[in-house]
């Protein structure tokens, strides 16, 4: 087993531009697949990571002014990224935080989220969305005071439907 590496003194997080649409496809795409193979099988999971993953589309999130799109490198290695958006009634959805596994338990996490919710005002509402399976990421969410609002059926991609669990921070 490889010991991990505390990243906190070398970990740099900036916003995400278009020359690093390729190698967040590739962290997305791995870390998709990773998250979900178990609940839907790895084939699909790479399969639907892929369609959804791909530098164009990773490209069309990057320049959406509307989003934040952070990245978190090591060595100029892409090990994180968060991405969150405003929406309805001034609420912000928190549209997904993904770690490469190699670097996961290193605050990596909790540091992409306080800055890609820096922008708007602690009160303000912030919804995401979570697979009931995910017991991790339920765990990290309620660990930064999301509470669990709701459930829904849940749809991953257009693709498969997983129950999921609609969580709530302000």
């Amino acid at each position: 087993m490889t010991e991990k590496q505390p990243y906190e003194n070398s970990l740099t997080i900036r916003k995400a531009v278009l020359s690093d649409a390729d190698k967040l496809s590739k962290h997305l795409i791995t870390c998709w697949a990773e998250t979900y193979s178990a609940s839907i099988g790895e084939s699909q999971a790479t399969e639907i990571a892929t369609r959804y993953h791909n530098p164009e589309m990773v490209s069309k999130a990057i320049d959406d002014p509307s989003r934040i799109f952070l990245l978190a490198l090591q060595n100029d290695q892409v090990i994180g990224t968060a991405r969150a958006k405003p929406v309805a009634d001034g609420a912000v959805f928190l549209e997904c935080i993904y770690i490469a596994s190699s670097a996961q338990k290193q605050s990596i996490g909790t540091h992409l989220l306080k800055r890609v919710l820096k922008p708007f005002d602690e009160k303000t509402p912030v919804y995401l969305e979570v697979e009931q399976d995910n017991s991790n990421a339920i765990h990290f969410y309620k660990q930064h005071g999301f509470e669990i609002n709701s459930e829904e059926k849940g749809c991953m991609q257009d693709a498969v439907s997983t129950p999921v669990y609609i969580m709530k921070k302000g």
